[in-house]
């Protein structure tokens, strides 16, 4: 039997329950991996509003927009992740996914 229909048929065995522990799982994951990234981006903001030279003002921007965009695909991930959780049709999960 091939990996993917070994994954198939343990995908399909796993219950709803299961599948939100994991999104919940997921979730605790990002928003640990979230938190260090706003406090930097929040002490980079700091560094920019203070930079006497506008060349330390530009590399400090770089840097915090770097951080600002990684911030924002967490974001978005914890929101599927919550609003997959919240509703009780797989099909309405899929629709709401892939809106973008």
């Amino acid at each position: 039997m091939s990996e993917l229909q070994e994954e198939k048929e343990t995908s399909e065995m796993v219950t709803p329950d299961v599948k939100d522990l994991r999104k919940q799982e997921w979730k605790r994951a990002v928003e640990a991996e979230l938190q260090p990234l706003i406090i930097e981006a929040a002490r980079l903001r700091g560094i920019i509003s203070t930079a006497k030279t506008k060349t330390k003002r530009d590399l400090y921007q770089k840097k915090f927009n770097k951080i600002h965009g990684t911030v924002l695909q967490y974001v978005d991930l914890i929101q599927k992740l919550e609003a997959t959780m919240h509703l009780e049709d797989p099909a309405d999960a899929a629709v709401t996914t892939n809106v973008e």
